[in-house]
């Protein structure tokens, strides 16, 4: 009776340790373009970052396949995916933030205060985790991005 008592905890303890945030091997999710963009805001306080844009491939749509995009792991930060038209989606990732110290003296926020987050998927380079729902199930699919060059405006 105590050694079934004992078995039966150790089957619960391990069955709700199940890791949540399993990657898709095979998704219906096709994109057509996905990259990112580093941006600087310019002005003071105002950081930088990354715009992540993402398009689906045109024979998907969001009624057919029963899919709702919810967000995007990139460089150690989650954003929330924005629908910008039927097949065309964005998030915006805030890598630095500016703070003014001593007055009228500018800073970068040094790194030690920086908050990493801590996220579920061990990501390197330009790859990136969409987080996605289907049919009402929670799923994640890993792809890599590619980098977007800067546009440069004459001065």
């Amino acid at each position: 009776m105590k050694n079934s008592i004992v078995i039966l905890i150790t089957v619960l303890v391990f069955s709700s340790c199940n890791n949540k945030y399993l990657l898709e091997q095979n998704s219906v999710l096709k994109f057509k373009e996905s990259y990112y963009k580093s941006w600087s805001s310019g002005v003071r306080n105002g950081g930088s970052g990354y715009t992540v844009i993402l398009m689906l491939e045109d024979n998907l749509s969001k009624t057919t396949t029963n899919v709702t995009l919810e967000g995007i792991y990139f460089k150690d930060k989650y954003a929330k995916l924005k629908n910008q038209n039927n097949n065309k989606y964005q998030a915006n990732i805030i890598a630095k933030k500016n703070t003014i110290s001593n007055g009228d003296t500018f800073a970068l926020a040094q790194e030690k205060e920086q908050i990493k987050e801590e996220i579920p998927f061990a990501l390197e380079g330009n790859e990136a985790v969409v987080s996605y729902l289907e049919k009402g199930k929670q799923k994640y699919l890993k792809i890599v991005l590619q980098k977007s060059k800067k546009i440069q405006f004459p001065m």
